[in-house]
């Protein structure tokens, strides 16, 4: 027997006892496939799957390589054994399945730079601190192009109001360059740095906000607590306001709305805001719908009523849980949605809006219509509500979740918003536990909603 077929027979014997091998563990992996190799160069590297193996040299060489796939979870192991005449060379390669998706996940954009004082005066920006509301005062009346005011107190701030006022205001500051007011985080959805800050609370009876932000430009605004007993809306952003972010708001316990964005005095556009929104809805009565707390959400945008201004290219994400659940004082609870948008005229433009919503213990029990000055029925408990005369056009809903809620992720009623174009988009929705009291489906279909991904589907 010549040199050349011996060596060509103890190859096959070394193939065949690596493909026997792999079959007796075959029952714990998968994807199994072999590929060869042949050279007959004199002297060169040999490459399979792109792998360099080992030098060798002489006759032709048929050198197999086994590839197995072992799924463990979310990784997958690949382990590719390539036999030669003298060596044996393991290479394995580890695959993680991208991490799921979050509500916290999909908007934790971070905030605008400088996002801190630090990097403030790293580019070059002017500090401003404030320890007290006169501090506060001079720093947004003097405000300018490229400062960074912020709250250097050592622990918390309260400006507040019982009177006919606004427990704040800011308004019609339109910097030629983007400012900074930070207000200091009081908690956040999305891990940004809490300590000391400042809280606004109207705690009075009149029809006030404990914060109202109007005619500006140009801001970015971190942070900040917002409450108040009597409270219309914690955060009332009104028209006509443009270019201004607002991340890591806190408001809580008001009677009213979380945050309101109307453009009742001019267009509101190119604005982002994300917070967190907890115990709204606590008086119904400051409601004017017909069943009382149904019409208080955590984020209402738009009705405008007749103006004839518009909201465009906005974006927000709201995280809203623990509305007032049903009790001796308030039979039906109250909270409406976590937010709701529409306007009852035509006339406006709803355009290329994007609109985040996690709702988790949404307790209203709406249908009774025995809320103190109930008059008729309507609805509540919901993360979403789509509704009114004005098209929705290209509105994406980018996360909506709802837990432990008495309504349904998406609620909405057939009206014009539904004629779209481009349709309302749902990219992700997941429903847990949903419609607990009121029957329905977690994602309504026949409304010319585009659903991407829904857990469960629609």
């Amino acid at each position: 027997m010549s040199r050349r077929l011996k060596f060509v027979l103890l190859v096959l014997v070394l193939c065949a006892g690596l493909a026997a091998a792999v079959g007796a563990v075959a029952a714990v992996t998968t994807n199994t496939a072999t590929q060869c190799a042949t050279t007959t160069a004199a002297s060169h590297v040999i490459n399979v799957d792109g792998l360099p193996v080992s030098t060798v040299g002489g006759d032709a060489l048929s050198v197999c390589a086994t590839a197995t796939a072992t799924a463990t979870n979310s990784t997958d192991t690949v382990t590719t054994t390539v036999p030669g005449p003298t060596t044996t060379v393991t290479t394995t390669v580890t695959t993680t399945a991208p991490a799921v998706q979050t509500f916290e996940s999909v908007t934790s954009w971070a905030r605008p730079a400088p996002a801190s004082l630090a990097d403030a005066q790293n580019v070059g920006w002017t500090p401003v601190p404030f320890t007290d509301k006169a501090s506060l005062d001079a720093a947004i009346t003097n405000l300018a192009p490229h400062q960074y005011i912020y709250f250097a107190g050592s622990s918390n701030l309260t400006i507040s109001a019982t009177g006919s006022a606004n427990a704040y205001v800011i308004a019609s500051k339109n910097p030629a360059a983007p400012t900074v007011i930070d207000f200091g985080t009081a908690t956040s959805e999305w891990g940004a740095t809490v300590g000391p800050h400042v809280i606004f609370a109207y705690n009075g009876t009149g029809a006030y906000d404990a914060l109202w932000l109007h005619d500006d430009s140009n801001l970015d605004i971190y942070g900040g607590e917002f409450t108040g007993t009597g409270a219309r809306a914690g955060i009332n952003l009104y028209g006509a306001t443009h270019n201004v972010v607002w991340d890591d708001f806190y408001v809580h316990d008001v009677a009213g709305a979380g945050v309101q964005e109307t453009p009742n005095n001019g267009d509101i556009h190119d604005v982002t805001i994300r917070g967190e929104v907890a115990r709204w809805a606590q008086n119904p009565a400051v409601d004017d719908h017909p069943d009382k707390g149904t019409g208080l959400h955590a984020l209402l945008i738009e009705n405008s009523g007749s103006s004839s201004h518009n909201f465009f290219n906005n974006t927000a994400a709201i995280y809203g849980h623990d509305t007032p659940a049903p009790s001796a004082s308030l039979p039906e609870g109250a909270g409406g949605s976590v937010i709701e948008i529409g306007n009852s005229f035509a006339g406006h433009t709803l355009d290329n809006n994007t609109l985040y919503a996690k709702g988790v213990n949404l307790n209203m029990q709406p249908g009774n219509g025995v809320n103190p000055g109930s008059t008729s029925v309507q609805t509540g408990g919901n993360v979403v509500n789509l509704w009114g005369r004005t098209p929705d056009n290209g509105l994406k809903l980018g996360w909506v979740e709802g837990d432990k809620i008495t309504g349904s992720v998406i609620h909405c009623t057939t009206d014009t918003w539904d004629t779209a174009n481009p349709p309302v988009t749902v990219l992700h929705g997941r429903a847990n536990t949903t419609n607990t009291y009121q029957a329905g489906v977690p994602f309504p279909t026949g409304f010319n909603i585009v659903y991407q991904d829904t857990v469960p589907a629609p």
